[in-house]
């Protein structure tokens, strides 16, 4: 399955980065790195911007078959070249 989102990011001065997290949510889970197919799988460095302030990003994140069925927290992380971040 594929799962396709339109994010605009923007910032008063520059972007600096973003990353996208999904994981497994079970009752006593952690936010540590997994095996799980979907952790971590969009994370982009700290130069992914270009020197402007606002950045349309098509994000198409493909959904593996084998994917453990439950709950899943999805994460949106954007940072400004200062380091300011915000959490979606």
């Amino acid at each position: 399955m594929k799962s396709t989102w339109k994010l605009i990011f923007s910032d008063n001065i520059d972007l600096g980065a973003y990353k996208i997290d999904i994981h497994f949510a079970e009752n006593e889970h952690s936010h540590e790195k997994s095996t799980n197919p979907l952790q971590n799988e969009h994370i982009k460095p700290k130069d992914s911007f270009p020197a402007k302030n606002i950045m349309l990003v098509n994000l198409h994140i493909l959904i593996p078959d084998n994917v453990t069925e439950g709950k899943y927290l999805f994460g949106i992380y954007a940072t400004d070249k200062t380091g300011n971040q915000n959490v979606f």
